[in-house]
Parts: structure tokens; sequence; C-alpha cells
């Protein structure tokens, strides 16, 4: 469920509820990847970079769950579980646009 738009404080990784763990199991986490994480942030502008980062974002076991932090933490920049900063910016708006149809509707 996407849930907000903007950030929140985000906890320590080791003060994590343990269902919020899956970041241990991200590919983007394990050590031989050290080199490639820049790719997950790197400019808005460097289109390579972040068709690189979807590429291995697409063999992570954890991609969904990922996904949806990104959206559910408000993360502005990046690339998380395949979506860059546009493609959730695009999630958010429609999101709230539903949100709003069902209030009215409601109304």
């Amino acid at each position: 469920m996407i849930t907000r738009h903007t950030p929140h404080h985000r906890a320590a990784p080791d003060t994590l509820d343990p269902k919020e763990r899956w970041q241990d199991s991200g590919i983007c986490g394990l050590p031989d990847f050290e080199d490639y994480r820049p790719l997950f942030f790197a400019p808005t502008n460097d289109l390579d970079a972040m068709r690189a980062a979807k590429s291995l974002c697409s063999f992570c076991p954890v991609q969904t769950q990922c996904r949806q932090w990104g959206l559910d933490q408000g993360e502005q920049f990046g690339v998380w579980g395949g979506l860059d900063e546009r493609e959730r910016r695009s999630i958010w708006r429609r999101a709230s646009r539903d949100r709003t149809a069902q209030r009215k509707a409601a109304a």
C-alpha cells in the first residue's frame, strides 16, 4: 500500500523489525556489488547508470519489498526495486488522484 509521499524518519538497520530485514538479502547490499552501488544513486540524467541499476534489480530476490519500501518511505532519489524517481512520482500522483476521487465519490 502506498501510504505517503513525504520521507519519514528511517530506523537504523539494526533496529528494524525482523520483517523489515529484507534489505539484508538485496543484491545491491552484497559485498561483491560494492562497485555497482553508485549506479543506484547516479544523477537522474545518467540513463546508462539508471538502466544498469534497473537491470540488477530485475535479478534481486527482494525487488518487490524494495520497490514497496521506496514508495512507502517517499524515497525521492535513486532506484528502488527497479523504479526510478520519475516512476515513483508518477505512482504517487496517480495514488493521490485515486484517493481524491474516492473521497469525492464517498461524499
